[in-house]
């Protein structure tokens, strides 16, 4: 019997989850919402989008085969209908259903379903510190945060950068920030970084690219 997905959010959890259960289900309809215009994008290649080593963000959601995952990819590729630009802004689990809101406009729907997943991922957790919402203090998730730092570099704005955090997206910091003139010491709040994950898939074109400069 065919069933409707929501999944909510659509990064990194939430395009694996649909995709997966569309090759279970192909005769079930899945749908992916996200609040912004990108989706399916690599994280950890934030940092090397503000030096301008990845031009574009779009290019953090290109696939190893030069296919950018955008509403069209996964609609075309993976069977997965997905809303950019939407917000879920509340869930009624009595009816099964998410009332969502375009973002862009301010119109309001309502969508059905049988199972739902949130995958709305974390945000930056921050110090509780004085200062720490000054100018020149930047929380960084995803493109947007990283748009608004490269606009300072271009502006000559920035010219040291202390990071705290050593995730995956901020032990990658220190190799990127001196192409584009920054002085870069890091600083890890917790006792331990991330180690690195190794994948045995294929780079996308824009990690390739920088390991055959950089090694």
């Amino acid at each position: 019997m065919s069933q409707h997905i929501v999944v909510i959010g659509g990064v990194a959890l939430g395009p694996k989850a649909a995709c997966r259960f569309k090759r279970l289900e192909p005769g079930s309809t899945v749908t992916m919402v996200d609040q912004s215009s990108l989706i399916s994008y690599g994280g950890c290649g934030i940092p090397y989008y503000v030096s301008g080593e990845v031009s574009e963000a779009r290019e953090l959601s290109t696939t190893s085969f030069h296919m950018v995952r955008d509403q069209e990819f996964f609609r075309e590729v993976k069977g997965v209908d997905v809303k950019t630009l939407t917000r879920a802004t509340r869930i009624d689990r009595e009816n099964k259903c998410v009332h969502l809101q375009d973002v862009p406009t301010g119109e309001e729907s309502v969508v059905e379903y049988d199972k739902l997943v949130i995958a709305t991922g974390a945000s930056p957790r921050k110090l509780g510190l004085p200062g720490e919402d000054l100018k020149g203090v930047s929380y960084v998730c995803n493109p947007d945060d990283a748009t608004r730092i490269r606009e300072g570099i271009s502006k000559g704005e920035v010219g040291n950068a202390v990071i705290i955090g050593a995730g995956f997206i901020g032990w990658k910091w220190p190799r990127p920030l001196p192409t584009c003139g920054v002085w870069r010491p890091v600083w890890w709040r917790l006792p331990t970084r991330s180690c690195r994950a190794w994948s045995v898939r294929p780079l996308p074109p824009w990690a390739s690219a920088i390991w055959k400069r950089t090694g």
